[in-house]
């Protein structure tokens, strides 16, 4: 049957499954009513996030599973949303939604690798603090980063050169800034910085500027990190993640 469909296993009617209700689901032959159940999960597909409906094992109920690339899928979002921009483009109003966009994709994404069952070295209930982002206010990408190199020692250094990267050091100003300033603080140029007492009106000791290089840059840093997660625990990790995580790779000559 295509995806659209399920056979009821009564009469083996054709239930159409968009827009399935949440409870349950009758079959159009006999009107037998089919409890529908939820199973939340998460996996890594080519293509986006998806809703998947199948029988149970013995046909008594309909079970909804929720297929999860969010990371993934935001980060495509970023790559696709630079792509549109002219290569001159400076305003802060347009690039710094992509910047947070990328800061905040990577810090889940590192949230849902060390909450793997399979992870070493964390407790359940060291796993289960990072999945709800506690202590207040939250866990930083830096803090993750430690977490990450902790679970993982023999890739300690290789962390550790990803939590001293000016790259990230970047984006954490940048969101840092973006939460305590208005816009009305961000001129044209914008200039971007590594020590957090800095403002983006200080061209003094900046590393670069607000623009859409910058922002390919720190998109490619962002799948270099998730191609080292890739590395750290490559179980179940196949070449067309890989190739995925490259196809969004982007390209800019200035």
């Amino acid at each position: 049957m295509s995806e659209r469909y399920l056979l009821s296993p009564c009469c083996e009617a054709a239930i159409e499954v968009y827009g399935l209700s949440a409870e349950s689901v009758s079959c159009p032959a006999c009107e037998k009513v089919f409890e529908v159940r939820e199973d939340l999960d998460f996996a890594e597909f080519s293509t986006s996030s998806f809703e998947h409906f199948k029988w149970s094992d013995d046909g008594t109920h309909v079970v909804r599973y929720y297929f999860h690339n969010m990371t993934l899928d935001e980060l495509e979002g970023v790559a696709e949303r630079i792509k549109i921009l002219q290569l001159r483009e400076k305003r802060p109003l347009l690039l710094l939604p992509l910047l947070k966009a990328t800061h905040d994709c990577l810090k889940r994404r590192l949230q849902q690798c060390l909450t793997f069952d399979r992870v070493p070295n964390l407790s359940a209930e060291e796993k289960a603090r990072i999945e709800a982002d506690l202590p207040f206010p939250g866990n930083n990408v830096v803090k993750l980063l430690g977490l990450l190199a902790r679970a993982y020692p023999a890739h300690a250094i290789a962390i550790e050169n990803v939590a001293d990267s000016v790259e990230l050091k970047v984006l954490l100003w940048v969101r840092n800034k973006d939460e305590h300033l208005a816009m009305s603080a961000w001129p044209m140029p914008s200039y971007v910085h590594t020590d957090k007492t800095r403002l983006p009106s200080d061209s003094v000791g900046s590393v670069d500027i607000i623009g859409v290089p910058l922002a390919v840059q720190l998109h490619n840093f962002a799948i270099d990190v998730f191609r080292l997660m890739y590395d750290i625990d490559p179980k179940d990790v196949g070449e067309w993640q890989y190739d995925r995580l490259e196809r969004q790779r982007l390209h800019c000559t200035v």
